[in-house]
């Protein structure tokens, strides 16, 4: 990740809570575990597998989410709307 606002938490924890698909958990944009764990999710659902396409989903979401976006579903919504497939 590029950037070096984040809070990360304990690997073993944080692989434990971010599995499987974005829910309506709150998002945290300097929860560097939950932001890493949407760029992989959309990186995997769009088949788009390249480091500069992960930074631009993370510039993306650092300068660009709107705050009224709140959950992880509405992020992952938002990017596919802001970045088409």
């Amino acid at each position: 990740m590029q950037f070096e606002h984040y809070r990360w938490t304990d690997a073993d924890n944080a692989g434990s809570i971010f599995i499987g698909e974005p829910s309506r958990r709150i998002f945290d944009p300097y929860n560097g575990n939950q932001v890493l764990f949407l760029i992989n999710y959309y990186i995997s659902v769009t088949e788009r597998y390249s480091i500069s396409e992960a930074r631009v989903i993370e510039s993306r979401i650092a300068y660009k989410l709107p705050l009224s976006t709140k959950s992880e579903r509405s992020v992952l919504n938002w990017l596919i709307a802001e970045i088409p497939v």
